[in-house]
């Protein structure tokens, strides 16, 4: 009997010395699959954070080019509205004119009319 218990006692730490064998295996194979893994998601984070630098960059480039488009355009505004003045600058000073020879014409008209009416009366 003793030496059963001895055989059963060797062979429960037979099994024992296989299962921690078993378990170290184990746990190298897992640790083999775990920084791939890693990689995989360091991999997928550092995509994703480069295309959302790109996007964000991209963000600025198109605000940048929003900010010169609406300079350029207060620009050109305000060149039409200059050029708009200067026309009506113009305008008037052609409506000045043009009331000084109405005012001659006239003026000429009535001295016209004066001297015909003043020759008819001595003929």
């Amino acid at each position: 009997m003793a030496k059963e218990m001895a055989d059963l006692k060797k062979k429960l730490q037979l099994e024992k010395i296989i299962k921690d064998e078993t378990i170290k295996k184990l746990e190298q194979v897992m640790q083999k699959r775990n920084p791939e893994v890693k990689d995989n998601s360091k991999i997928k984070l550092e995509r994703l954070q480069r295309t959302n630098r790109q996007l964000k960059q991209q963000i600025e480039n198109h605000e940048e080019n929003v900010k010169t488009i609406k300079n350029n355009n207060a620009k050109e505004v305000e060149k039409v509205h200059k050029e708009l003045d200067q026309a009506n600058s113009r305008n008037t000073e052609l409506k000045n004119v043009l009331t000084i020879k109405e005012t001659e014409i006239l003026e000429l008209q009535r001295r016209l009319y004066s001297m015909v009416s003043g020759v008819s009366l001595r003929n």
